[in-house]
């Protein structure tokens, strides 16, 4: 039985403090009573992830509904990106922001591209909060099968 404290805590960290150990302090006293009864308190502590994305080599946007769309996934503390893919021949074959790429000429799911290997530029931002936004890029291929 008895009256349980429940607290919520929101809070989207910056990734300038990505590895930091922060704790907060939370007291509680039984205010149901007409005596005095003591303050009890706790110190929660908690260290922020570090910010990250993670991207695939392989897709097969074949309908299924699995693997359908090249995009980055395990976006921790991303918050935009942008994204180019060009194939072998260095031709720009899609562009979007905050967007994956499903295969298709200028994402256009009635110009499909050949299976092959094609190579990505993206460049995000990470949540920041304060501060010059953090910016970076990643490079690199990523195998079309169907």
């Amino acid at each position: 039985g008895g009256n349980p404290l429940s607290v919520a805590v929101c809070w989207n960290p910056s990734c300038y403090d990505a590895g930091e150990t922060f704790s907060i302090v939370i007291c509680s006293r039984d205010t149901s009573r007409c005596d005095l009864a003591p303050t009890v308190c706790d110190t929660v502590r908690f260290t922020v992830d570090p910010c990250s994305l993670l991207i695939g080599n392989v897709f097969t946007p074949n309908g299924d509904g699995i693997n359908d769309v090249f995009v980055p996934f395990d976006t921790v503390g991303v918050d935009y990106f942008w994204m180019k893919v060009y194939d072998r021949w260095g031709h720009l074959v899609f562009t979007g922001n905050n967007q994956g790429w499903n295969g298709g000429l200028n994402g256009e799911s009635s110009r499909l591209l050949p299976d092959g290997v094609y190579y990505f530029d993206l460049e995000y931002q990470l949540f920041s909060a304060r501060g010059v936004p953090l910016k970076t890029r990643q490079v690199g291929h990523v195998s079309l099968l169907r």
